[in-house]
């Protein structure tokens, strides 16, 4: 699946790496979906791709990461708390008519 130009904008505003890594796991790891094509790693939409297709709804996220947040072992308010502390500003207000309602 190619990237959007927002998926593109939010890999570079977090420096191709996993935002779960450095801010939950306190480990440092590239997102190398742009050299290696792995669909599992990249810019993870929080908010499914066809509903909210916008820089602060998209996280970049290690291929490992990715599937946890696939398998909703990383829960969408979790990665929207991480984001919402990234970006500065409350992503569950802004985006709560887009949110699942079993996460928020």
């Amino acid at each position: 699946m190619s990237q959007t130009r927002a998926t593109v904008l939010a890999l570079e505003r977090d420096e191709y790496r996993c935002q779960w890594c450095m801010h939950r796991r306190e480990r440092l790891r590239d997102v190398h979906w742009f050299t290696t094509g792995n669909v599992l790693g990249g810019g993870h939409h929080i908010l499914k791709r066809a509903i909210v297709d916008e820089v602060d709804a998209i996280i970049s996220l290690c291929s490992e990461c990715h599937t946890l947040a696939e398998r909703h072992f990383i829960t969408q308010k979790e990665l929207l708390e991480l984001l919402s502390e990234i970006v500065g500003y409350n992503l569950i207000d802004k985006y709560r008519p887009f949110c699942s309602l079993k996460t928020i």
